[in-house]
């Protein structure tokens, strides 16, 4: 996860969390085939400035399925902070400003997933809305004392460490349209081979809350994904 030599952190978002109650919100409809988790991101320092990072997001959606990402969260080292985001485009030197949320300890990704310091909010409106088709999407984060060990930091929930967490939305199911869950990165075994059909929901997966029921699941190494109740 995090890389010295290349001064690299890569987080994968294997792990997912979701009211089971409305069957369309379990995200295996919306895992693709190019991989093993519905996003990657990996931040490095970006060249030449100081406190600033360089993130990459590369999804692996199921094209089909109409999924997107509406946001995404991060805990960060105590001494960081954030001042500017932006998005890099196709034309040369050129970011346009992003819109962020900066409240440490107070950003709520829904599905129990809270406390959060950064989330980075993307466009909803379906024609405005961030394409990975082919290819990654690139942001340029500015602020005070950050770099890329500034994101190797994590909340505590329920004794799971969680050092990102995303909102996936708009996927089908059995109601087009209407899925939606947060989908998280958290400590596990490497290298990890998703097995979709092991993933489905099931009853036994299932653990009703009082605010309803919600569903844990998380695409682990060589075997039927493990999975946690919550």
């Amino acid at each position: 996860m995090l890389d010295l030599s290349t001064k690299s952190l890569t987080i994968e978002y294997r792990d997912a969390r979701f009211d089971s109650a409305n069957p369309s919100n379990n995200p295996s409809y919306a895992l693709g085939e190019a991989g093993n988790n519905w996003l990657k991101a990996i931040i490095t320092n970006t060249k030449d400035v100081t406190d600033s990072i360089t993130l990459t997001l590369d999804a692996n959606l199921a094209a089909e399925s109409g999924a997107f990402f509406s946001s995404v969260a991060f805990n960060l080292a105590k001494e960081a902070s954030i001042d500017s985001a932006c998005i890099v485009t196709s034309a040369p030197s050129e970011c346009l400003s992003l819109s962020y949320t900066y409240n440490p300890n107070k950003i709520n990704m829904a599905n129990g997933i809270d406390g959060f310091d950064l989330r980075l909010n993307f466009p909803l409106a379906e024609n405005e809305r961030l394409d990975f088709s082919g290819s990654t999407v690139s942001f340029i984060l500015t602020g005070n004392k950050l770099d890329f060990r500034s994101f190797y930091d994590y909340i505590d929930i329920g004794g799971v460490k969680i050092f990102s967490a995303a909102r996936l939305q708009g996927y089908g199911g059995e109601d087009e349209g209407g899925g939606s869950s947060t989908v998280y990165s958290a400590p596990g075994p490497l290298p990890i081979l998703a097995v979709v059909a092991a993933f489905r929901a099931s009853r036994r997966l299932r653990h009703r809350l009082a605010s309803g029921q919600l569903a844990s699941a998380h695409l682990a190494s060589g075997r039927p994904p493990a999975h946690r109740t919550v």
